[in-house]
């Protein structure tokens, strides 16, 4: 469906130029001035047009190296290319609309050489609510704990399995490349299960909306409330934010949840990871609101249009309740 709308709405546009065009030329000819517009409009987006191009010419062709997590998730690399924010996905050769591009979240700028170290096992698992995690929020039932200098997860009476340490970590190589964790949907994206490493065009250049407008940075205490691959944008303003930092990521994947832990080396993060689980919002943000905290905090929320409006509405209660309280939302929204 998205591509039906996209395609509707260039041609709808083009028609609508080109019709406005005409109209003008056979009424007035060309001594109105107002056809001078409709050339402006044309030259604009001839320009956008161009520059995307140009934007593909520059990455050049590269070999996506994808990684298969689960039923829902996948990772893709794509070494010896440089971008940060986001940046549209074409994978030329896969189906017969080779103009077919996605949007996608860069997770980070450099790639390790070596798979990653660490990997994570939960021993007594849970069962899985029926309710979407990454989109929903309630009471907490299990939650999952990354405290440490070792990755783990720590449920109601779970124990905790690690292989590495975090040190071990940063004894990788790394070389520059782009990372993208990405939710398989039934277009494009179900094809590339089916493949290891696929021809890819990357179109970058884009930065990253909200984060980069308000930068985390700015504020002593960062909290992150993100959903599913929601993890991506946040993932540069929580490893460099220098003052105090939690991350709360309500997933419905615990191998998705682990690959992110085990490759960017968060064993150190305080977070807690609410798998297969609703997450409390209106209870994270009473406490890491409340109390007389001095500092400005700054709340980014990243995931799916629903946890958004939720993290909002709260926010703007808690805020509008409590006038002492210092801070700002900083919102990094998938939808359009």
């Amino acid at each position: 469906m998205y591509e039906v709308f996209l395609a509707w709405h260039v041609v709808v546009a083009i028609l609508i130029v080109a019709g406005c065009y005409w109209h003008i030329v056979a009424n007035d000819g060309h001594s109105s001035g107002y056809e001078t517009w409709i050339v402006v409009s044309m030259a604009v987006w001839g320009f956008d047009r161009s520059s995307r191009l140009v934007r593909l010419a520059l990455s050049g062709l590269k070999t996506a190296q994808i990684t298969v997590l689960d039923n829902d998730y996948i990772r893709v690399v794509i070494p010896d290319v440089s971008a940060s924010g986001h940046a549209f996905l074409y994978f030329p050769a896969l189906t017969w609309r080779v103009w077919e591009n996605h949007p996608f979240s860069i997770a980070s700028t450099l790639v390790s050489v070596q798979p990653p170290l660490a990997s994570v096992r939960c021993v007594n698992t849970t069962d899985r609510s029926s309710t979407d995690p990454e989109m929903q929020s309630g009471l907490i039932t299990s939650t999952t704990n990354y405290r440490s200098d070792k990755i783990g997860i720590a449920g109601p009476s779970d124990s905790i399995s690690t292989t590495s340490k975090a040190s071990e970590l940063d004894q990788k190589s790394y070389q520059a490349g782009v990372t993208f964790y990405i939710r398989t949907q039934t277009g494009l994206t179900s094809l590339l299960r089916n493949r290891t490493s696929h021809a890819v065009l990357l179109e970058a250049g884009y930065k990253s909306g909200a984060c980069s407008l308000i930068p985390a940075n700015s504020s002593p205490v960062l909290v992150a409330l993100v959903g599913g691959v929601g993890i991506t944008p946040a993932l540069t303003p929580l490893r460099s934010h220098l003052g105090r930092k939690k991350l709360y990521w309500g997933s419905r994947s615990q191998t998705l949840v682990d690959d992110v832990f085990s490759v960017y080396g968060l064993a150190s993060l305080d977070s807690e990871v609410f798998v297969g689980r609703r997450m409390p919002v209106r209870q994270i943000l009473d406490t890491e609101l409340g109390g007389n905290h001095p500092e400005e905090v700054c709340v980014l929320v990243c995931g799916p249009a629903s946890m958004v409006d939720e993290v909002r509405f709260e926010f703007n209660d808690i805020v509008r309740k409590r006038p002492r309280v210092v801070a700002k939302l900083v919102v990094e929204s998938f939808s359009w």
